[in-house]
């Protein structure tokens, strides 16, 4: 059975802290860089996108960051999707 060409029709995303991530992806597959302290902005551009945890609900919403929905409007992430798309930046709240 050839695996490469399998499950074309689902979408999978996942969250990494590892910067060091160095192999070829299926265009179904996204990859966020989880950088909740801002270290490695230089690196942003070799994920598909960023997601940071905001630990005070206070704190401004950084430039270029959206909100999950949820969060904020109680969006369902069925709908919303912003989190499974190529090049957002989302920002989650602690909780």
């Amino acid at each position: 059975m050839e695996t490469k060409n399998e499950y074309r029709e689902v979408l999978f995303y996942t969250y990494t802290r590892n910067i060091d991530l160095n192999f070829k992806r299926p265009k179904n597959f996204i990859l966020y860089l989880s950088d909740d302290l801002s270290q490695w902005k230089k690196l942003y551009r070799k994920f598909d996108g960023v997601a940071k945890i905001r630990f005070d609900k206070t704190d401004k919403i950084p430039k270029g960051f959206k909100l999950c929905k949820y969060q904020s409007d109680k969006t369902k992430c069925i709908e919303c999707k912003l989190c499974m798309q190529k090049g957002n930046k989302v920002l989650f709240n602690k909780h």
